[in-house]
């Protein structure tokens, strides 16, 4: 039982440290905001879609979880 706590515990702290990642990627290069600034919907789908590819090779890489 108390393995299985320790095991949570660590899936849920990589989980917040990959959700940081891709958020700080993202507003590190600022393109997201700025695109969301300009209010240009077609600029923010394709930065959103980029993050989301790179966190599922993240995920596959950590996990092996196959691409859809």
């Amino acid at each position: 039982m108390l393995f299985g706590i320790i095991v949570l515990t660590v899936l849920f702290a990589l989980l917040i440290m990959a959700i940081g990642l891709v958020e700080t990627s993202c507003y590190d290069s600022g393109k997201l905001r700025k695109a969301m600034e300009e209010s240009d919907k077609e600029r923010i789908v394709r930065i959103v879609k980029a993050e989301d590819t790179m966190f599922k090779r993240l995920l596959k890489k950590t996990k092996g979880v196959k691409d859809e």
